[in-house]
Parts: structure tokens; C-alpha cells; sequence
């Protein structure tokens, strides 16, 4: 099914915990502001996996 995009997020580096959260949040806030959102129907890793 087509979809509008994925964005991937590594468990590692942004853990479930008030400061993985933290992260996690400008990360995205980044993302957003560079207009770098993955195109429809692909999948993007936030940051690099590990």
C-alpha cells in the first residue's frame, strides 16, 4: 500500500527515557526544519542505526 513516508528510529539511540525522549524530539525538530522528510512511499533512518 502506498504510504507517505517512514521514518525509522534506532531504539538504541534514542531510548525510551526522559533523555532519549529528549533527543528523539530534536531530532525530529530538525528533520522538520530542513524539510528532509522522507518522499512518499520511501523510508528514512533518523540518524544512523546501531
Amino acid at each position: 500500500m502506498p504510504h507517505a513516508g517512514i521514518i525509522l528510529v534506532s531504539a538504541r539511540r534514542f531510548p525510551r527515557t526522559r533523555g532519549g525522549l529528549a533527543r528523539l524530539l530534536d531530532a525530529l525538530d530538525a528533520v522538520l526544519a530542513t524539510k528532509s522528510v522522507p518522499a512518499p512511499d520511501s523510508v528514512a533512518w533518523l540518524g544512523s542505526p546501531e
